[in-house]
Parts: structure tokens; sequence; C-alpha cells
């Protein structure tokens, strides 16, 4: 019925939430390769399921680490757009981070 279906949505998003986590423990560990291909997959997973504040935490993580790696380009068009909905507090990291990533392409 329908309680089943959204089970199944409920534990989809679980299951994308604990692997945006571990791609932010593998990231801050080194495992940049591994981490950089969750977050790039799981991104658009969090937009089709409706999850605006996950889309944008596993972006903001993705940003950071481009930084890390010395590729701000490639962060750039992960920010362009600013989500609807999102946390005040979210949207502060963000301009945070939009500024460094600013910085960063001088």
């Amino acid at each position: 019925g329908q309680a089943d279906g959204v089970q199944d949505s409920a534990d989809a998003a679980g299951l994308l939430i604990a692997r945006l986590v571990l791609a932010r423990e593998e990231s801050e560990r080194g495992h940049y390769d591994s981490a950089l291909q969750t977050l790039e997959t799981i991104a658009p997973k969090f937009d089709a399921a409706g999850t605006p504040f996950w889309a944008q935490a596993a972006r903001m993580v993705l940003v950071q680490l481009w930084l890390h790696l010395g590729q701000p380009a490639r962060a750039v068009a992960l920010l362009r757009d600013e989500p609807e909905g999102v946390a005040p507090w979210l949207r502060a990291d963000r301009a945070l981070l939009q500024r460094e990533l600013a910085a960063a392409l001088g």
C-alpha cells in the first residue's frame, strides 16, 4: 500500500545519507577518488528524491573536496543555483563556501 512506498523512500533516503557521511569521512581521510565518485553520484539522487537539504549538503562537501584538491573551477557550478527552502544556517555555510571559492579562483 501507500505506507510501503513511504517506507521505501525513507529507506532510500537513509541509504543516501549514510553514503554521504561515508564519503565525507573518506575525503577527510584522504580517500579522494572514492569520495568524489560517491559525492558526484548522490547529489542528483537527493535532488530526484526531493530532499534539497541533503542535495545541498552533498554539493557542499564536494565543493570542499575540490577546494582541498586545488581544483576550485570544478566547484563553481555546484554553488551556482540557490536552493529553495534551505535552513538559514546552511545558507550561511554556503555563503562562506562561495567566498572561499571566489578567493581560490582569485
